[in-house]
């Protein structure tokens, strides 16, 4: 076989073997790359109902506002222990944003990841696809040439008779 096109590649076997090696790597990475997708999109979902949560913390505790109120020392106790509960949420809030945030931002590299071997796995299967065609040519040259120096023998044979 032709050097050009991969010495390595001998029949169709080979060629196909390949093809299916291919288009089973390729079936793969395009199914891991459909999960992370999900995985990414359940991510952003989870950190805007996070960031809501957090917002509507930030709504409370402006309306919760003790200046210019009267308030005896229990109401006073209870609203500062409010405003202690909210804030004290809203830093959970913000780590487990900032956690989740992370775990998306893994998750965009890991699909980056998945899409070039998806793509590196379509060039081979390409080339494969190419070498299947140049050896199908091959051999149809070869079968031509070989019928050809049999009719020419044919013919040899026919007149020295």
């Amino acid at each position: 076989m032709n050097r050009r096109f991969g010495g390595s590649m001998k029949s169709f076997t080979d060629i196909k073997r390949m093809q299916r090696r291919c288009e089973d790597a390729k079936a793969r990475e395009a199914h891991q790359i459909r999960k992370l997708h999900g995985e990414e999109q359940k991510l952003t979902e989870d950190i805007d109902a996070l960031d809501r949560q957090f917002q509507a913390m930030a709504l409370l505790l402006d309306g919760r506002g003790i200046e210019n109120r009267t308030l005896d020392l229990a109401a006073l106790s209870s609203e500062l222990r409010t405003h202690s509960a909210i804030r004290r949420r809203r830093r959970e809030l913000t780590c487990q944003i900032a956690e989740l945030e992370n775990r998306a931002a893994q998750v965009r590299i890991d699909r980056s990841r998945c899409e070039d071997q998806l793509r590196y796995w379509m060039k081979r299967a390409d080339r494969y696809q190419r070498w299947g065609a140049v050896l199908s040519r091959v051999l149809a040259l070869q079968q031509a040439r070989e019928q050809t120096e049999a009719l020419e023998e044919r013919i040899a044979w026919t007149k020295s008779r």
